[in-house]
């Protein structure tokens, strides 16, 4: 994964690019097709702001794009939290895909299986009239 590091009135000293490069590069362990991380870093002018330290990060890939942004009280302590926020997001597209993905197979499994038997499973019965089910009964009855 390419991972480009950059700030905004800010210094982005070695150790920093480091741990960008160690926290956002473990996320393509977690999901493949990630290409590209762009993280910029910024702090927040307003004295009343505990939490001035700011990361942005743009995680690209296979057509999805993934964004998320942190704030805290030092930069090291803002890039974990945007790690573990990633990694939450990462997650929850992958489950996400991979449901569609099973649903869609499960389906052509069934189409497959009703061709190969020569069944239909639309709700005909015995003498090809339809009946009912307990769902339409129950709307009916109400």
């Amino acid at each position: 994964m390419e991972i480009t590091v950059s700030a905004r009135n800010t210094e982005v000293s070695s150790a920093l690019r480091e741990a960008v490069e160690e926290k956002i590069g473990r996320l393509s362990r977690k999901a493949s097709g990630l290409h590209r991380a762009d993280v910029h870093f910024f702090e927040e002018r307003n004295p009343r702001i505990a939490e001035r330290e700011i990361c942005e990060v743009i995680v690209d890939g296979r057509g999805h794009q993934i964004r998320c942004r942190v704030s805290g009280p030092d930069t090291f302590v803002v890039v974990d939290r945007a790690a573990a926020k990633l990694e939450q997001q990462l997650e929850k597209a992958k489950t996400k895909l991979m449901r569609r993905r099973n649903a869609a197979a499960a389906q052509r499994s069934v189409a497959r299986r009703e061709t190969a038997n020569g069944t239909s499973t639309n709700g005909a019965g015995s003498n090809g009239t339809t009946a009912p089910t307990a769902a339409r009964a129950l709307r009916r009855a109400v």
